[in-house]
C-alpha cells in the first residue's frame, strides 16, 4: 500500500503551514483555505474508513482469533509507531 497514515498526517500539517503563512493574503489565502478545507474533508473520510476497519479488526480479534497473525493491523496503520506498539503488545498477550 502506497499511502500510510503518516502521509495523511504530513498533508494535514502542510495545509496548516500554508494557511498559517503570514505573507499569504487576499485571493491566495482564500484559495489555500479552500484547499485546506478540501484536504480536511477527504482526511475525515479516510479516518472514518480507518475507524470502521479498526472496529472490524477488533471484532475479528475478540471473536475469531486463532493465531497471533490474526491480530496484525492492516498495513496502512503500520507506519505509526504507537500502533506498532499495539501490535507488539497483542503478540505478547
Amino acid at each position: 500500500m502506497k499511502n500510510k497514515f503518516v502521509d495523511l498526517n504530513n498533508h494535514l500539517f502542510e495545509a496548516l503551514e500554508r494557511i498559517n503563512d503570514i505573507d499569504l493574503e487576499g485571493a491566495k489565502l482564500t484559495n489555500e483555505i479552500k484547499r485546506a478545507q478540501s484536504i480536511s474533508n477527504v482526511a475525515r473520510q479516510i479516518i472514518g474508513n480507518a475507524n470502521l476497519v479498526m472496529k472490524a479488526k477488533q471484532m475479528q480479534i475478540s471473536h475469531t482469533m486463532t493465531t497471533t497473525a490474526d491480530r496484525k493491523l492492516p498495513d496502512y496503520f503500520n507506519d505509526n509507531p504507537n500502533l506498532a506498539l499495539v501490535n507488539d503488545k497483542k503478540k505478547q498477550g
